[in-house]
């Protein structure tokens, strides 16, 4: 759901597709969905693929057929190609709150303060190497987690019965 003016007007322009076939171009809402899309998809992930990018956009010219691409065949391009564009920015917005794998993708940027540390402190991964750990869940330290994953360890032993099978 967008805000309140902006569910109004897509309602109307909803109404007006349905009765007259007219799509609505107004800037401003395209911005605040967009806006909307942008916080919404950073919620799941900071990186989305482009099928996971098409597939917003699919749904939201099912929700609001009033948006479709008067350009593109299938109405879809202007949406997946801002919505692209406008995560890029939203990343750029949030990198400064300090989100590790934000930091690890921006590396080349340098802060003033400690430009010479900021770049080489940070490894990035090679291609086809997966390299990111996220921070710990809250609540969770490095002796808590170790001591799960030996209890997960133990678990999956004890699935192992064919001893118990055979006698």
């Amino acid at each position: 759901t967008f805000s309140f003016d902006t569910e109004l007007i897509l309602q109307a322009a909803n109404e007006a597709y349905r009765k007259e076939g007219t799509l609505l171009t107004n800037p401003a809402i395209k911005s605040n969905i967009l806006d909307k899309l942008a916080e919404s998809i950073f919620v799941y992930t900071a990186y989305p693929s482009q099928a996971q990018r098409e597939q917003v956009a699919e749904a939201l010219v099912a929700k609001h057929p009033c948006l479709r691409d008067p350009v593109s065949l299938n109405g879809l391009y202007s949406w997946h190609n801002s919505l692209k564009y406008k995560l890029g920015n939203y990343r750029a917005k949030v990198r400064h709150l300090g989100l590790p794998e934000l930091n690890v993708n921006s590396r080349k940027r340098k802060s003033s303060a400690d430009s010479s540390t900021l770049g080489r402190s940070l490894k990035r991964a090679n291609k086809s190497e997966v390299n990111y750990l996220p921070p710990h869940p809250p609540g969770e330290t490095d002796a808590t987690l170790e001591k799960e994953r030996v209890e997960l360890l133990y678990e999956y032993q004890k699935r192992n019965n064919n001893k118990l099978i055979n006698e």
